[in-house]
């Protein structure tokens, strides 16, 4: 059986989940250059970034051709 993916989940995993939800557990050691993260099951999501980066380089060369309405 397949899971209402727009269903609210429980009170109770809403509560798991937020409890690994905190950017003070993400360990960054320059000397290294290495990331972690304190707690199992954390994990990082960069897709922000990424669109972020890919809007900047869009917008870039909309400016190097004069485009200045997309």
């Amino acid at each position: 059986m397949v899971k209402d993916s727009t269903a609210q989940p429980d009170e109770s995993i809403i509560k798991q989940v937020l409890s690994l939800v905190n950017y003070r557990n993400l360990i960054l050691d320059p000397r290294e250059t290495t990331v972690g993260l304190r707690n199992a099951g954390q994990s990082v999501d960069l897709g922000t970034i990424g669109k972020g980066f890919a809007g900047d380089k869009i917008l870039a060369v909309f400016k190097e051709y004069g485009i200045s309405s997309a």
